[in-house]
This record gives structure tokens, C-alpha cells and sequence, in this order.
């Protein structure tokens, strides 16, 4: 007696009603479909964004329909979520209008900042408060010598002297590849930016 596979509605209710081996088999039938439509959309690998995908399917399965249909639907649901993602990085362009190199660049800027922000933070974290101070003032804050002066209440060439030590003592916690380019680590690294 021949087994006949479960259908793949089956196989999402059952997932649904908590069986994860259910769940692992309709992914493992439908995931080179995934994997093949967000492939050449995504400067990254795109597990995040297929598991996303399943999981609507799940959620949503009274919308699924006959076995036919079930591809049809998953890529419904991976092109809803492609569009997600790429207006979380760019809410006001048009999504039609944009190439993926353009699109991905710009996850790669933000990526590469998000990078920066915590190399730079684990760094200042590594210096005495008073370097980590004075660096996040002058460059998070945007105060000048003389505003941070009166913030601390310390004549004005005691901040300079005090900023180049903290800058020094900063760069000795950076990797190579931040430190030559200490200002615009620093200011890159703004949580504000983020």
C-alpha cells in the first residue's frame, strides 16, 4: 500500500495546531520557491524573510486554497513582505521605480552604520567616564569647545587638552579600520542617526 503525502492545507493546520514537524515539512516543500523569488532581491540572505513568509501562511491559512493555489499564495505573501522590508529602508520612494543594486545599497549604508554605532559604543564604553563624556558632547552633541567649558565648568584649553586625550584613548580601543577616520567614526556612530 502506496503512502499518500499529507496536502499541503493539511499540513498547515496541523502546524497550526501545534505539530512543528508539520510545519517543518510544508517549509522544507516550499522553500527553493522562497528562497529562488528573494534570491536576487536582497543584498542579504533571505532566511529572516522566508520564515517571515511561512509563518503569515500559518496565521493566515483560512486564505490558502486548494494545493494548486498554495505557490501562488506563498509568493503573494513573500512579495508583501519584500515590499515591508524595503519601505522600512525607504518609506518614502517608489518601490516599482527603484533597482535592487539601488535598493540594497542603501540597506548596505545602513547595515555598515548600524556596525559603526556599536564598534564606536563597546569602544567608549571601554574609556573613564569623563573621556566617554567629553566625546559624546562635543561630537553627539554638538558642542563646542566653549559650551562644553561651561558645561563642565573648566576653563576652555583644559577641554581641548581633555578631548585629545579622549580621542586617543578612543582609538587605541577602535579597530584599524575605524580609527583613522576618528570624527567620522564618532559622528557616524550617533545614536540618533540610527
Amino acid at each position: 500500500m502506496a503512502s499518500t503525502k499529507p496536502s499541503d492545507r493539511s499540513l498547515v493546520e496541523r502546524w497550526a495546531a501545534g505539530d512543528r514537524d508539520a510545519g517543518s515539512e510544508f517549509a522544507r516543500r516550499h522553500f527553493a520557491t522562497l528562497w529562488t523569488y528573494f534570491r536576487n532581491k536582497l543584498s542579504e540572505a533571505p532566511e529572516d524573510l522566508i520564515q517571515a513568509t511561512l509563518v503569515q501562511c500559518q496565521r493566515y491559512r483560512g486564505r490558502l486554497g486548494e494545493a494548486d493555489d498554495v505557490r501562488a499564495y506563498l509568493l503573494s505573501i513573500a512579495r508583501s513582505q519584500l515590499r515591508d522590508h524595503y519601505r522600512r529602508v525607504r518609506p518614502r520612494e517608489d518601490l516599482d521605480a527603484m533597482s535592487v543594486r539601488d535598493l540594497a545599497s542603501t540597506l548596505d549604508t545602513k547595515l555598515h552604520r548600524r556596525h559603526v554605532q556599536d564598534t564606536v559604543a563597546r569602544a567608549l564604553q571601554s574609556l573613564t567616564l569623563a573621556h566617554q563624556e567629553i566625546l559624546e558632547l562635543h561630537y553627539w552633541n554638538d558642542l563646542s569647545v566653549a559650551e562644553i567649558a561651561a558645561v563642565l565648568e573648566v576653563p576652555v584649553g583644559t577641554v581641548k587638552s581633555r578631548l585629545i586625550r579622549a580621542r586617543e584613548a578612543l582609538r587605541a580601543h577602535l579597530p584599524e579600520t575605524h580609527a583613522p577616520d576618528l570624527d567620522v567614526s564618532l559622528r557616524s556612530a550617533r545614536p540618533t542617526d540610527a
